[in-house]
């Protein structure tokens, strides 16, 4: 079972990566927030847009904030 010690910790881990990503991503929380839990999720999450949208700075970001190669 998991304990409310164990939620919260969860929530402010996420918080922290969520913020340290938004530093770099300006403007875009709801798509930071959906990039996180699709991993989370060990899901699949698929970036559209025209170029010069920060898609893959999106990506570096992520890997560079979660210590993850690119």
């Amino acid at each position: 079972m998991i304990t409310e010690k164990e939620v919260s910790s969860s929530l402010e881990a996420f918080g922290r990566v969520q913020d340290a990503m938004g530093s770099v991503i300006v403007g875009h929380r709801a798509t930071v927030r959906a990039v996180l839990v699709g991993l989370l999720c060990r899901g699949n999450v698929l970036l559209e847009g025209v170029p010069g949208l920060g898609k893959k700075l999106l990506v570096r970001a992520l890997g560079s904030t979660l210590g993850l190669q690119f």
